[in-house]
């Protein structure tokens, strides 16, 4: 599993996975498809329905994937999905506000705890901010839980119709509200890294986001809810104030994540072809399983 994980080696005997991915298909979503012909887009309201999975890689008896065929977002309720949609205004396209973009952290090597420097998180942040006409960079020294708070006690915050975190993240799936992203150390050249946690989100950030995107190796994890679904960072920034997040359930690849992130701003950000945020990661995922 190591060894077929590394990017960008694939693992060619998928078979096994396949079978897994049909066989879920069968008992949980083949029930479903005779209400879903003609269906396009499909929002997942039940926390637990899909604990531990993307809807989207199941594969039906034709061998597709649910992503090849539906438009998937996640919400963590029936009854916030229909708040949000009664109660909300014109939605701003993503890229009409300024954009926050953190990454690519300086990680002491003399700390006690050793994190492995983010490659692929500086090119990433560079690419994001080149298709935006007005971003805030912190990056190295500077994306530190410290300069965040600044923003956070400046009300700046509130002014960035994106942000964008590029860095990694832990989960506490005791204590969801200790969860965090893993930045520089607050003192700069400083030993020991800074933690945002979800706790100083959800008590100080008030935010105005159409889209928080962390771009981080498990940023959905969390012990799960029956009405909620996963707590943890996610549910920090939805109750901040962003409308939207982009996460990751697993552990992610830096390179492979860095070619996700740009293609999906790349589609998001075309005014010739305009997508929301849903279609445009459907577009940008078989990319990147396609790419040699």
């Amino acid at each position: 599993a190591t060894a077929t994980a590394s990017w960008p080696l694939r693992a060619t005997e998928t078979g096994p996975v396949d079978r897994m991915a049909e066989l879920m298909w069968r008992e949980r979503f083949e029930p479903l498809e005779p209400w879903l012909e003609g269906a396009r887009r499909l929002v997942v309201c039940s926390p637990d329905f899909f604990t531990g999975g993307p809807l989207g890689m199941l594969r039906d008896d034709r061998g597709r994937y649910l992503s090849e065929r539906f438009v998937i977002s996640y919400a963590p309720s029936v009854l916030l999905s229909l708040h949000e949609r009664e109660t909300r205004g014109a939605r701003n396209a993503v890229g009409s506000r300024p954009a926050l973009l953190v990454g690519d952290p300086l990680y002491s090597r003399s700390a006690r705890e050793a994190w492995t420097p983010l490659t692929g998180a500086g090119p990433e942040i560079a690419a994001v901010a080149r298709r935006l006409p007005a971003v805030t960079r912190l990056t190295g020294a500077e994306a530190s839980a410290e300069g965040l708070r600044a923003l956070a006690a400046s009300s700046a915050l509130a002014g960035f119709g994106l942000l964008h975190f590029a860095a990694h993240a832990e989960a506490d799936d005791v204590r969801p509200l200790e969860s965090s992203l893993v930045l520089a150390p607050d003192t700069r050249g400083g030993a020991e890294v800074s933690r945002l946690r979800a706790r100083e989100i959800l008590d100080t950030w008030r935010l105005d986001a159409d889209l928080v995107c962390l771009a981080a190796c498990r940023s959905v994890r969390g012990p799960s809810s029956a009405s909620d679904g996963a707590l943890g960072l996610q549910a920090a920034f939805l109750a901040a104030g962003a409308r939207s997040l982009l996460v990751a359930l697993w552990s992610v690849d830096d390179r492979a994540t860095a070619r996700l992130m740009d293609d999906f701003y790349a589609r998001l950000l075309d005014r010739t072809r305009p997508c929301d945020r849903a279609e445009a990661l459907r577009a940008a995922q078989p990319a990147l399983r396609r790419w040699q």
